[in-house]
């Protein structure tokens, strides 16, 4: 099982990431199938998103933030 850091599995939440592609073919090419993040990318990634929360004071502002929260949450899940 390989283990990818907070840095790869934000390089693959983003496909148009400049890095995504150079990843996903070493994925692709790994003699090692599986692969796993931890729950510090979790909390890294949770701790990011919660402070562009605490940024945006106004509701409005917000929206979008949550929003990406949530698709962090559910992207992260799958790992």
């Amino acid at each position: 099982m390989i283990i990818l850091d907070t840095d790869h599995v934000t390089v693959l939440r983003y496909p148009e990431h400049s890095q995504y592609g150079i990843l996903a073919a070493n994925m692709h090419g790994s003699v090692d199938p599986e692969f796993a993040s931890t729950v510090i990318s979790v909390e890294e990634q949770m701790r990011g998103w919660l402070a562009a929360i605490r940024r945006a004071r106004r509701v409005h502002g917000q929206i979008l933030y949550y929003t990406r929260l949530v698709i962090m949450v559910r992207f992260m899940s799958k790992w």
